[in-house]
């Protein structure tokens, strides 16, 4: 369906980003103090680990930049 464009030491620093994201958005919003930051904090959280198992960031392809490996010609 969609390029991918997300190498794979990217999308493990998404996972990492992702589950400290969504653990201090949702699970332990007290850190923050401000709850609507704490909840856009765990909706990066979550759009960061669909980036991750999908391989696809929509950013990158706006900005026509891909971190996979280029193929051998």
């Amino acid at each position: 369906m969609f390029k991918k464009n997300a190498s794979s030491m990217d999308r493990i620093a998404r996972i990492v980003i992702a589950a400290i994201c969504i653990y201090l958005g949702f699970i332990d919003s007290s850190i923050i103090g401000d709850q609507l930051l704490a909840i856009a904090l765990g909706v990066f959280g979550v759009v960061n680990l669909f980036v991750a198992f999908s391989g696809f960031c929509p950013v990158y392809a706006l900005a026509g930049i891909s971190t996979c490996k280029a193929p051998k010609e």
